[in-house]
């Protein structure tokens, strides 16, 4: 799976949820992208401003952010 399959794919799950813990992101995904997911992808999506991960409690949350919600907007008007 290349990595623009699975950032589409966590950007839908987050456009969906807003945010998840990323045990709940990873449960969402089919078995064998999840068996593909590194965190280096959630890093990326990070970085590219699409994503923000914190620390809430011991689990890992990412949320959607703005600039992720436009993405995805853009993205789904480009795919229709």
């Amino acid at each position: 799976m290349r990595y623009t399959d699975l950032r589409d794919l966590i950007m839908a799950k987050l456009g969906r949820w807003k945010r998840m813990t990323v045990s709940d992101l990873l449960a969402a995904l089919p078995a064998v992208e999840r068996a593909r997911f590194d965190e280096a992808v959630l890093q990326t999506l990070v970085q590219d401003g699409l994503v923000r991960v914190a620390l809430a409690g011991d689990e890992i949350v990412a949320t959607i952010t703005d600039r992720g919600e436009d993405w995805l907007r853009q993205r789904r008007q480009h795919l229709a």
